[in-house]
């Protein structure tokens, strides 16, 4: 863990400042079991470098994957993984990412402008970059249609909770839009940061797949899951 979480490594990896007691409640594991199913946060060394192979094999396996040198990056402080296990089995994982995000370009947020003062002034959109959990698609084995919802819903709610905790944006990949029963989540083009890597290379499932160090450090856009914003401000 020293190693993980060394010392300003997060603010470092996502290029945002993060308070002592935020990156506390980061580091904490939540664990949660519900009638027969136990998901939890995961950041240890050895169930993280296994995730190419359980609960099945990825292009990320540490035997023979093609993506296998992007492993280590999921050893990043800004990284966990979520693993649920059903009946005393791992059946269920997906990246949990903490980084930070915008809804416009980095050069739009740049720019200034003189008001019209000659018109009633009205809310500007927030052109802020802000904190995010990200969480990335899914991998299962062996589930059912039905007992895939369940795994999906179990995760929502986790990361929901993580994610209000830390004062963050939760944002989920476009893949759990068809599984999730939460219908206040909305498709939104989103720009996500791509963090810096101390592997270098990298792994990201819902951004292209494998990111080089010439991708660290800069924006990508995509369409991903948000929480409608009336929705998550009554939340907050």
């Amino acid at each position: 863990m020293e190693l993980k979480y060394h010392g300003g490594d997060l603010g470092r990896e996502i290029a945002f400042p993060i308070k002592r007691d935020t990156e506390e409640i980061w580091k904490e594991k939540l664990l949660r079991v519900d009638c027969g199913w136990e998901i939890w946060e995961e950041d240890s060394l050895l169930p993280v470098m296994q995730i190419g192979e359980v609960p099945l094999r990825s292009c990320i396996s540490y035997r023979n994957g093609p993506n296998c040198d992007c492993l280590l990056s999921c050893f990043d402080a800004n990284k966990k993984i979520i693993f649920i296990k059903h009946n005393g089995k791992i059946v269920f994982r997906a990246i949990l990412r903490l980084t930070k995000g915008s809804f416009v370009a980095a050069d739009e947020r740049k720019t200034i402008e003189f008001v019209d003062v000659t018109v009633k002034s009205e809310p500007h959109e927030n052109k802020a970059e802000e904190l995010v959990l990200f969480l990335e698609r899914y991998y299962q084995s062996g589930l059912s249609e039905q007992e895939i919802r369940k795994a999906v819903n179990l995760t929502a709610m986790l990361v929901k909770e993580k994610a209000e905790k830390l004062g963050a944006r939760l944002v989920l990949s476009s893949s759990y839009k068809n599984v999730l029963e939460n219908k206040n989540y909305v498709l939104t083009n989103f720009y996500m940061y791509i963090s810096a890597s101390k592997n270098g290379s990298q792994y990201l499932d819902s951004l292209g797949g494998a990111a080089g160090v010439s991708a660290s450090g800069s924006y990508t856009c995509n369409t991903f899951l948000l929480e409608a914003e009336e929705r998550r401000e009554e939340s907050l």
